[in-house]
């Protein structure tokens, strides 16, 4: 295994992550720079970015491995999930401090990462 490959396997969780930040910093320029007259409309476009964000977490990390794309795909979906999951039962044992909103991105983002790993497996990415 040569220096190159070793360092794009370091590197697949940080650019998951940053793919994953991109995509809610576009989601907080859309909430807050246009002005969508319609809150529902503006939640609605935000659960769709959530979901976008999984997918780009899952996209971003298989991208940057060098090999077993569909495997590391699956280990971040689980990863992500697990930090969802853990995000959610913290939103439900503090019942009066998280909006039912909160609960939906949650949800969004890990529909969003098993779209991801779907995605990762009919690309075909080499």
């Amino acid at each position: 295994m040569d220096s190159k490959n070793i360092l794009r396997w370091i590197a697949v969780l940080p650019a998951a992550i940053l793919a994953f930040v991109v995509v809610h910093v576009i989601n907080f320029i859309q909430g807050n720079v246009f002005a969508i007259p319609f809150e529902i409309a503006r939640d609605a476009l935000s659960v769709a970015i959530f979901a976008g964000s999984g997918v780009a977490f899952i996209y971003g990390g298989a991208k940057t491995a060098p090999s077993h794309n569909n495997a590391v795909s699956l280990l971040l979906c689980i990863f992500l999930c697990v930090v969802m999951i853990v995000g959610l039962y913290v939103q439900f044992t503090h019942p009066g401090e998280y909006l039912l909103i909160d609960k939906v991105y949650n949800v969004a983002v890990m529909l969003g990462s098993v779209m991801g790993v779907i995605f990762v497996k009919t690309d075909g990415i080499e």
